[in-house]
């Protein structure tokens, strides 16, 4: 496990988990709507691995900080409590090999790992023309690294308000590039395509403050994280 301080206040887990190496491109909560009835029991299975170990994950996390308290997970956002009463708000993901974990003080939060390529047709679907365009104008060295740059973005997003009724599909296409903005966007795309091994060492992840969002991408994992601070 590896752990990570956020500004003081939040906490970021990351693992890898072998026995996840069998599962879809795109885990269960990235609904893949072309499956056939088979996969999509296997994907279920997947999944239900997946969010076993990110609950495994958090006990780690929890006795690594020393912050204990039984899960809420019956209704979103997921929190626990300590027993000094202090809220912990929860956000997991998990991917192909990788689980991660935030917890937060704050409500609106989310994390996604994704450790496995984003395709064009994938980004052709479910990104806003905006978004779509935007990628075809960079590098095509680059665009493999965007498009799941940009995938883990509009996850997180999504998790941020996912106490509300949502509709997944619908949120996918969500201009995050439009909500963020390309600035946003730029600065973590110059540490994760250009600067990341020089200075992944000493900068593991890049952070960007807004009004009321710290967005934040790892150099060397295949994580983002949006925490609306206020």
């Amino acid at each position: 496990m590896q752990l990570y301080p956020i500004e003081h206040h939040s906490w970021v887990a990351i693992d890898i988990h072998h026995n996840l190496s069998e599962q879809a491109t795109l885990s269960s909560n990235k609904i893949r709507l072309t499956h056939k009835a088979g996969s999509i029991n296997k994907a279920a299975s997947t999944h239900k691995t997946g969010s076993m170990y990110c609950r495994q994950l958090l006990k780690k996390l929890q006795q690594a900080l020393n912050v204990t308290g039984e899960l809420m997970d019956t209704n979103f956002p997921y929190h626990f409590i300590t027993a000094d009463g202090y809220t912990w708000y929860v956000s997991f993901s998990h991917s192909r090999q990788h689980a991660a974990v935030l917890i937060s003080p704050y409500t609106n939060i989310g994390i996604d790992v994704e450790d496995s390529a984003i395709s064009h047709q994938v980004a052709s679907r479910f990104f806003s023309p905006h978004e779509y365009q935007w990628l075809n104008q960079k590098p095509a060295v680059h665009q493999s690294v965007l498009r799941n740059l940009l995938w883990r973005l509009k996850e997180c997003a999504i998790k941020t308000h996912q106490h509300a009724d949502k509709q997944l599909i619908k949120e996918l296409k969500h201009d995050v590039l439009d909500e963020l903005g390309e600035e946003v966007i730029n600065q973590l795309i110059g540490i994760d395509e250009i600067n990341a091994k020089d200075k992944a060492k000493d900068k593991p992840i890049q952070c960007v403050q807004t009004d009321y969002k710290i967005i934040g991408n790892f150099n060397s994992q295949p994580c983002s994280f949006i925490i609306v601070n206020r």
